[in-house]
């Protein structure tokens, strides 16, 4: 029987490119949120075809931590005042621990994926980003 392909490797054991990734987010973390994160011993999922921005989210890390930067750093508006609250319970992941996820290395949505609730995403089993993913990549990509 065939081993079971590697899904995850730490980025002790990756190669140079995931490492940097590593590293730029770490001083982003430490640079935005005056967090000291040692991201070496987590786990990054192998990479896909078209996914080529690599996130690394920190343990503890909040969507109102996060807003709060944002708004210092560029005009934001939202619909409730407390987003913890309001996503709690409905993430795919939460950052009990650090960890890593691939995303598009692209600005807009996904065009394929345009007109498709987040109800139907789940039935096709086409996995998304979290609030929290989404707002941690505004301030990293607004830099």
């Amino acid at each position: 029987m065939p081993a079971e392909p590697q899904k995850f490797r730490a980025v002790l054991d990756a190669d140079s490119a995931i490492g940097k990734f590593a590293e730029e987010w770490e001083k982003h973390y430490y640079d935005k949120y005056q967090l000291k994160v040692d991201f070496s011993v987590v786990r990054v999922p192998i990479q896909r075809q078209g996914f080529g921005w690599l996130m690394f989210i920190a343990q503890g890390l909040t969507c109102n931590q996060v807003y709060a930067k944002c708004e210092s750093l560029f005009p934001c508006w939202r619909w409730v005042q407390d987003l913890d609250a309001a996503v709690q319970g409905r993430n795919d992941r939460e950052p009990t621990d650090h960890y890593a996820i691939w995303l598009r290395d692209r600005e807009e949505p996904d065009e394929e994926l345009k007109n498709l609730s987040a109800i139907q995403l789940a039935a096709y089993g086409v996995p998304g980003n979290t609030l929290l993913e989404g707002l941690v990549l505004e301030p990293w990509y607004f830099k």
